[in-house]
């Protein structure tokens, strides 16, 4: 997933469905844009800005692992990545 994750309505419903259809300790790796660069006019202009949800790094986390992920993290520039148990 590719900055699609700012605009998903129930981002934990869809990492459940990520985790649902991995097989057992299968990897899984997001990219999204943090929080400081909303409204950068490279990283998430207007419109995108204003239509988005912007996740912390501890927010991502805590989404993941809610979802049923293990082993999850998150790296600078707010790359996800976590395993299925």
């Amino acid at each position: 997933m590719v900055i699609v994750f700012l605009f998903l309505p129930d981002p934990e419903a869809a990492l459940r469905e990520v985790v649902r259809v991995l097989r057992p300790h299968g990897g899984f790796g997001l990219y999204t844009i943090p929080p400081e660069f909303k409204g950068h006019p490279y990283a998430a202009p207007e419109p995108m800005a204003s239509r988005g949800r912007f996740y912390s790094d501890s927010e991502l986390e805590a989404l993941a692992r809610g979802a049923g992920f293990d082993d999850v993290g998150v790296s600078s520039g707010q790359l996800l990545v976590a395993r299925k148990p």
